[in-house]
């Protein structure tokens, strides 16, 4: 079964995905089609929220030692 991407971006329903996913598939619908400019700080601030929403909304700590700021 083959879907196009905004079928794709449905299919997350009311899950914490659905509205940064379907942000992203309109970004690449925009660009892909020419009905504007990509927009990579957009396109970078939502998935970032993918991101976070997938940690649960925790704050990465990165490489720090333990207990280093």
């Amino acid at each position: 079964m083959s879907q196009t991407p905004l079928e794709f971006a449905s299919g997350f329903g009311a899950s914490k995905l659905a509205n940064p996913v379907m942000a992203i598939t309109e970004l690449y619908q925009s660009a892909r089609f020419g009905a504007g400019d990509f927009d990579e700080g957009a396109m970078s601030s939502q998935l970032q929220q993918i991101f976070e929403r997938l940690r649960g909304g925790r704050e990465r700590r990165g490489n720090n030692p333990a207990g280093a700021s």
